[in-house]
């Protein structure tokens, strides 16, 4: 499995919370963002980013843009 099925596959894909060790293994170095983040750290982020909307369409517009785009896999990073 090449590095770039891996970030295909929304099963596999963690984001920025590959560690270093587990980037260099599969060889995701330079093909995301250079920090690490864990899952936790992404929900929280996500989550406080859904606080900002102001009204509840607003929240599900968020939440299923977010469903899109995880069950496409073509997202890296919340």
């Amino acid at each position: 499995m090449t590095a770039h099925d891996i970030l295909n596959n929304p099963f596999l894909n963690k984001g920025t919370a590959f560690t270093l060790e587990e980037r260099k293994k599969l060889g995701l170095i330079g093909l995301l963002p250079p920090y690490v983040q864990t899952i936790e750290e992404q929900a929280a982020q996500t989550y406080a980013q859904m606080q900002t909307k102001v009204n509840d369409l607003e929240k599900r517009i968020f939440l299923m843009e977010i469903f899109k785009l995880l069950y496409t896999g073509s997202i890296f990073l919340l």
